[in-house]
């Protein structure tokens, strides 16, 4: 998916190839080309997906991935942008997936 400055309403998929179904605590790090980081969680529309989903001919197994529907401000800068999802289950396991690239045209 292609995402340009400025825009908002794209949906960004993350995927840690584990079960998330019973995450206590989801949190997205954002980190932007200017070295800024953003953190988004639930409360922001952080969400695990519940199904199977194919993306430019890639599958994401159900509960194995979140998805994030971008906000106003949260993709304002061109450039590379790096995404991280951390799920948290209880007390003793946390869980990161590996960095994913987002590049942001003008």
């Amino acid at each position: 998916m292609a995402y340009q400055k400025g825009e908002y309403g794209k949906i960004v998929v993350i995927d840690l190839a584990y079960d998330l179904s019973l995450a206590t605590a989801l949190t997205l790090t954002i980190s932007r080309p200017d070295g800024s980081s953003i953190q988004k969680t639930t409360s922001d529309g952080l969400q695990v997906g519940g199904q199977d989903l194919v993306v430019d001919g890639v599958t994401y197994n159900a509960n194995q991935y979140a998805t994030y529907t971008t906000a106003a401000g949260d993709i304002d800068q061109a450039g590379d942008y790096s995404l991280q999802l951390s799920a948290q289950f209880g007390a003793n396991q946390l869980l990161k997936s590996p960095i994913q690239l987002m590049v942001v045209g003008e």
